[in-house]
Order: structure tokens, then sequence, then C-alpha cells
């Protein structure tokens, strides 16, 4: 048997003993069938408790360097479920724990080992009395089991293990105090006001007074932990420490908030959210864990129903002068949105444009989807109550910002012809056929499509359908201007003159960069079919392949002014971006 073929029979304790002897047994575990783990965790534990192997040991030794990925994983498993069942110190149990969890390198399933470490301790009284003499012994020792032997504790004794909780959450070494007040999140406990109150206490002075922020972080997230652990019965005791922590400017503050948001927020009072929400608007752009949790959060919040809230949040945190987070950041809810019926996308777009702020602005072309279909841009502008210099403001951001997103301006700018007053229709119209219609004669055909009879922009769609057409047929009967139609020959020379410069510029930049060095260069040649020669191998001469090659084509509508006037449009669209909001 080898450590390459760990096929072993594991069925019997003889096939076991052989195994270990040989060196092979972790990786004739972690070979074992899955359906078979339960069974022979159970044989592991009676041979190691009566001392025909120590599997602890055996989980230490050499051999553990050989098994690594899914196999190490398979093997860890079943040791979880060993654990509880050996009879071994506090020091070993504890000690085999951290080599493997050290080995798993902070994967989320290395968890598991100190839950199986809890359910170890929870097995004997003797052994959570070891544990906590071991804590005791020297506290200025970092053991790692403070927060498992208080939380099994807690499962036998309540009353006894928060009692050494709360005291062992005063203690002057750190690591002590905050595993013991994490530990009064997580413990299960007695059934009176009493405790409860004396344990929301102690959150309350970590939080008014904190040794660090580290430690406030821990407090409140262990306060909010015991919201979702008991819900009502503790809310309204951990409103004001919420509050409290949002005052708290610290990175590791707001990661405990958002953290304990994402699962935690359905038992929120009113309060309690708006707290929340208030400390997490100030996240920076380097806080990634604190990024995640919002995201995931706003993935499950009621985005229409609670649109002002989370509007000012993602306000807040998209516009920072400094640390401005970007859009990418927040890809769950940047989907959730473009796909959340009933208008909600085209609130949030419109609220962003009549920002005026740059950065918000363009977060609103960002927050569309990629299929950019108009059904999806809902947009109910009575929602806003604006007045005719306000949607006129909104027309020109819609103009700026979404100029290439041709299906959602053509969305926003036909709500705002059904919601401008009459003293501003004639303008609005006239920007909206100028800007957007002369540049994309398609969007007259959206817009026919969209409005009914009854609809409010129906004779402005007919103004500007007979403009549009007018304006199209004088282009024709003037027909096109010979300095906008050179011959043929005229557009080959200046196409071959455009190849050749770029030849020789591509030419130049890799002869002087470094790359040019270090990559092998390969010359692709494009075409329609694929030529290659296939040697047969008994000296005969080589079979010419040929293989037909698909092509694709993807045709986009072009701004016409693009090609006839690109630095006036641009112009144009720029200056659109820089107007300031109506007083």
């Amino acid at each position: 048997m080898t450590l390459s073929d760990p096929s072993a029979d594991l069925s019997t304790p003889e096939g076991i003993v052989s195994a270990s002897v040989a060196g092979t047994l972790l990786n004739a575990i972690a070979a074992a069938p899955y359906v078979e783990e339960g069974s022979l965790a159970d044989e592991l534990a009676k041979l190691h408790n009566t001392g025909i192997i120590d599997i602890l040991k055996i989980y230490l030794c050499e051999e553990l360097d050989t098994v690594s990925g899914p196999t190490f994983f398979r093997a860890q498993r079943v040791f979880c479920k060993i654990l509880p069942q050996v009879q071994c110190s506090v020091e070993d149990a504890t000690a085999t724990c951290k080599a493997l969890f050290d080995k798993a390198n902070g994967d989320f399933l290395a968890a598991l080992l100190y839950d199986a470490l809890r359910n170890w301790f929870k097995m004997d009284d003797q052994r959570l009395a070891e544990g906590l003499a071991w804590v005791r012994r020297d506290m200025t020792i970092e053991t790692g089991i403070t927060l498992h032997v208080l939380v099994a504790g807690a499962a036998r004794d309540s009353t006894r293990f928060v009692g050494e909780a709360l005291d062992l959450s005063r203690q002057p070494q750190s690591h002590i105090r905050l595993n013991a007040l994490q530990a009064l999140g997580q413990m299960e406990l007695p059934e009176d006001d009493e405790t409860l109150a004396r344990i929301i206490q102690r959150f309350n002075d970590s939080l008014e007074s904190p040794s660090s922020d580290r430690e406030a972080a821990v407090a409140i997230g262990a306060a909010l932990r015991l919201v979702e652990r008991l819900g009502d019965e503790c809310v309204y005791l951990v409103e004001p420490l919420l509050v409290k922590a949002a005052g708290i400017p610290a990175p590791e503050v707001r990661y405990a908030i958002a953290f304990s948001l994402q699962t935690g927020w359905r038992r929120y009072t009113t309060k309690m959210i708006d707290a929340s929400f208030r400390v997490l608007q100030d996240t920076k752009k380097h806080e990634s864990g604190t990024l995640q949790a919002i995201d995931t959060t706003l993935e499950q919040w009621d985005l229409g129903g609670d649109r002002e809230r989370v509007f000012s949040l993602l306000k807040n945190l998209l516009s920072h002068s400094e640390d401005a987070i970007d859009l990418g950041s927040l890809p769950s809810f940047r989907h959730r949105i473009a796909r959340e019926p009933g208008g909600v996308l085209g609130w949030y777009v419109v609220s962003l444009l009549l920002t005026g702020d740059h950065r918000l602005c363009a977060v609103a072309e960002g927050l569309l989807p990629y299929d950019d279909v108009p059904n999806d841009l809902d947009v109910d502008l009575t929602l806003f109550s604006l007045d005719t210099a306000w949607i006129l403001f909104l027309a020109r951001k819609t103009l700026g910002y979404l100029f290439i997103r041709k299906e959602a301006a053509t969305a926003v700018l036909l709500s705002c012809l059904r919601a401008v007053p009459d003293n501003g229709r004639a303008e609005l119209e006239q920007l909206i056929s100028y800007y957007l219609l002369v540049n994309y004669p398609s969007a007259i055909t959206q817009m026919e499509t969209a409005v009914t009879e009854s609809d409010a922009a129906k004779i402005s769609v007919s103004r500007l359908a007979r403009v549009t057409e007018e304006y199209f047929q004088d282009l024709e009967r003037l027909e096109t201007c010979e300095a906008f139609r050179p011959s043929e020959r005229a557009r080959q020379l200046q196409g071959f003159r455009q190849a050749d410069l770029s030849r020789r510029i591509q030419k130049q930049a890799l002869e002087q960069s470094i790359i040019s060095q270090v990559v092998h260069r390969s010359t692709l040649l494009y075409g329609t079919a694929m030529i290659f020669h296939a040697h047969a191998g008994d000296g005969s001469n080589p079979r010419r392949q040929e293989t037909s090659m698909a092509s694709f084509e993807h045709q986009v509508e072009i701004p016409r002014l693009e090609l006839i006037d690109p630095v006036g449009l641009r112009f144009a669209l720029f200056r659109f971006r820089l107007e300031s909001r109506p007083q």
C-alpha cells in the first residue's frame, strides 16, 4: 500500500489499524464513500478510546501534508464527526483543531472544526470544567477556546456560564474580553429579564467607553445577534445600542452593522434601520467586506416600497468626494434593480439624473441593463412633481448621459413629454427633435408604438413624427453634398493611407516595447476558410484539408451628427452635463 494508492479496507478494525501503521490512513479516510462517513467516524472514535490508535496524532502526522484540496476537506469533515466522541485532553483537542484550521487557510468550511470542538465540550461537564480552568489558569495566553467553552457550557448550565462570560468580558486581556463579549450574543440564556438586562448593560458599557474600535464592533455585533435569535424579546433593548454604535466612525463597526443587517433586518425597528443606513453611507471603497454585506442586503430589500431610504444610501455611497465606491462594487443590487418590476428602475434613473451630480448621473447609465429594452424603463414623472424648468433640466441631463442608450433616453424623454406643462412643450419638442430624432430616426417609431390615443404625449409625438419626416424628405431632395460623396478611388486611397499609418504606428510601438522581448508574436490571417495539411505518417504526401469558417455580423445605429458634426454634438452633450440645477 502506498500514499498514492489510498484504497484500503476501512470496514474492519484490522483494515484501519493496517492503514494507520502504513501511514496511509488519512488518504484512505478521504477516499471513503460519503455514505460510510458516519459509521467510519464511529469506528475510528472507538479505536481511539480503546487505545488501539491515536486519531489526533494521525491527523497531526506528516501524512497531513500529502492531503490537499477536496481530499483534505473530506478528511476534515470526517474529523468533525469523530472529535465529539473521542476521549482526550483539552490541549490535544484544541491543538488538533487549530492545526487543521490553519491548513484550511481560512476557508469557510474550516468553521466546522470549531463547531465540532463546541460539540466536544458539550458532551461532558468535566470537559467544560477543564476548559474553563485552562482559560483562567493564565489569561495572558491566548488559548483560542474561550468562546467555544462559554457557548458550549451555556447549553448545559446557562446561569453559571452566562455569569462566567460576564466576568470574563471585564478582564483586561483583550482576547479574553472580546471572546466573552462575542459569546454573550450566542449563548443560550436563562429565561429571566434580569440576566438579559445585565447583558445589554455590558454591551452598553463597551460602546460607551470601548478600549478599541474592535471592542465596539464585537459588542454591537453580539447585541444584534441577540436580536436575530430572540426577536421582539430584546429588540427595543438593543435599539439604543445600535443608535449609539452608529456614532462610532470606525470600519470595524460599519462591518459589524452591515454583516448583521443582511440577515437580521426583518426584525429591526424603523429607528434601527435608519441608524444602520446612516452609518453605512460612509463606507469607503476599500471596505470590501462591508460593501459585500451592503450588496447582499440591497439585493433582498424592498427597492420600490423603501426607495427613498435606499436612494439616500446609494447617493451617499457613490458621491463621496474621496473614496467614492464604484457601481461595480454592488453587482447583486445592480442586477436586481435592473429586473425589478413596477417602474422601480426608471424611478432610480430619474432620481439620479435630477441630482445633477456628475458621479450620480453617470451611475444612472450604469444601472441600465445591457439588453436595453424600453419596456424595462417605465418612468412615471408624476411621482416627482416637476415644473417646466425641472422637466427641461431632466431632458437635457437625459441627452447628456443617456445619449448612447437610445431606447432608455427615448423612454425618459417620452415621459417628459407626458408631464411637461404647455409653456415648456415647444422647447422640449425642439430638444427632442434636434438632438434625439435627427441622430436616431428610429426613436420616433419607439415613441409612436408606446403612446395611445388618450396619451398626454400623443399630440407632441404626432408633431415630432411630422417634423422628422419633413426634415429627412428635405435632405433627400437636396441630395448629398459633393464634399461628403467622394469617389470610390478616393475612398480606397484614404483607406490605404490610414491602414499604412496604423501599421507603422503599431510596428514602432512593438519595437520600443519590452513586451516584444518576452512574448512570442504571431500573425493571424482572417478569411472565410481555414486550410491545414494532415500527415498520414506512412511516407505519403500530406493531404490538404479545408474547413469553412462562419462569419457574424452586428449592426448598431450610429448618431448621424457623429459623422457630420462630431465636435458640435460632443460639445452640446458636454454642455448638458455641466448644466446646474434649477434654482
